[in-house]
């Protein structure tokens, strides 16, 4: 007979309960396996993973910041730069315009006043001795005189464009000028004598040209500019400008044309604008700034006789000077290539010799080659000038005087001004 104890029945609790604990931690260990496992593939895929993700996001804000981020910062720099720089230009051009008119307005409130004290006095010395002749009249009022000027300089993009069409052609120094100096009296300014510079006019008051306590630099300083700048023509900026104290002292030639009460608004409106609308084309050479700023000088000043009649010899002997300087570097500009190789030829010539007759007969017939090549196309361009470019140049002269009636007594006679 089996005996049943307690402590069997004990040990049978003892090992159900163990049993149950056991398939418990016997899923827990699996369950740890299979993350382990999981765990390893992802440890062993994830740093390609990571790569390929750290490549995607990586390319994909390179691509944002290149093509959207920095031109957005790009643009808004230019247009801060440019806003900047007009500012800048505007402050500037406002600050010499307002110094210009407070010296002017000071120079002329002064001259006015001594105007009237003299228009006083001599009323008054009419009253005590009787009427003026009948044959005398008022004289013209000074205060608003002034002076026209036509100006040649060494400065800008119109002189640097004329220069690199040339070739870089040395030109002649510009002459000296004493900018310390008060001038007038005998007014021995030296006049523009070479078309390869800048050209513009200005107006200057009477008052302040004839003054004794301003210096050149300062009486340039107090004139109105009028100019036309290219190549890259922009209307503004040559309309009723003032010079900074560089481009004033870049001043090489000086013309007194004549006197004139016209105003700024006049000189802009009736004249300047309307002749640089018709300005459609700009030659760095043949029709540039001298071409504009001579004809805007005789819109001005077409009714007074002397005035047209310097400005119709300083048009002839310019325009003259500018196909004798032109064909001089059509013939020189070659040679002297030529000429540097004759310079450095001897050597040349006696290794080719010495090596090969015919060696030496290809470096002698090089520059004969090259030499009668340079005369033909020297010659070419001799007639291209004589057929085309001065008749352009007549016609356009004559679309101005027909647009304009007041420049028909500038004309010029190019034809046998051509040299050989």
């Amino acid at each position: 007979m089996i005996t049943i104890r307690p402590v069997y029945i004990l040990g049978a609790a003892i090992l159900l309960y163990l049993g149950w604990d056991i398939r418990l931690i016997l899923r827990i260990v699996w369950l740890g396996v299979i993350i382990a496992i999981i765990g390893i593939i992802l440890l062993h895929q994830g740093a390609r993973i990571l790569n390929a993700l750290y490549d995607i996001v990586y390319r994909a804000l390179a691509n944002i910041i290149t093509n959207t981020i920095w031109p957005w910062i790009q643009g808004c720099f230019d247009k801060v730069q440019q806003f900047t720089t007009e500012t800048s230009t505007a402050i500037h051009s406002l600050t010499t315009f307002v110094i210009k008119d407070i010296r002017t307005a000071v120079i002329e409130i002064g001259a006015l006043i001594k105007m009237i004290f003299t228009s006083v006095t001599q009323w008054l010395e009419g009253i005590i001795k009787g009427e003026p002749d009948e044959g005398n009249k008022d004289a013209p009022d000074t205060a608003n005189q002034r002076y026209l000027f036509l100006l040649s300089l060494k400065h800008g993009r119109s002189f640097e464009a004329i220069r690199y069409e040339l070739g870089g052609q040395p030109n002649p120094e510009a002459n000296f000028l004493d900018w310390e100096s008060k001038v007038p009296q005998g007014e021995n300014l030296p006049q523009p004598e070479c078309f390869i510079r800048h050209f513009a006019i200005c107006l200057l008051p009477q008052l302040v040209w004839d003054s004794d306590q301003m210096s050149l630099r300062a009486k340039f300083q107090s004139a109105t500019f009028w100019e036309l700048l290219g190549p890259g023509l922009r209307e503004w900026e040559g309309d009723a400008v003032g010079w900074s104290e560089e481009k004033i002292e870049s001043i090489d030639g000086v013309l007194k044309i004549g006197v004139t009460s016209v105003s700024n608004e006049d000189v802009s409106e009736r004249y300047y604008v309307p002749l640089y609308q018709r300005w459609t084309v700009y030659d760095v050479v043949w029709w540039n700034c001298f071409d504009f700023a001579i004809r805007l000088a005789y819109m001005l000043m077409h009714d007074d006789y002397d005035s047209t009649v310097l400005l119709r010899k300083l048009l002839h002997d310019m325009c003259l000077s500018r196909i004798q300087d032109v064909y001089r570097v059509i013939d020189n500009n070659p040679y002297t290539r030529f000429n540097s190789w004759l310079r450095g030829g001897p050597m040349l010539l006696v290794a080719g010799a010495a090596s090969n007759i015919l060696s030496f007969g290809v470096v002698m017939a090089g520059p004969l080659l090259f030499t009668l090549g340079h005369g033909l196309a020297a010659n070419w361009k001799h007639k291209r000038i004589a057929t085309k470019i001065l008749p352009e140049w007549i016609q356009r002269d004559q679309q101005l005087v027909d647009r304009f009636d007041i420049l028909q007594g500038l004309s010029v006679e190019l034809t046998g001004t051509q040299t050989e």
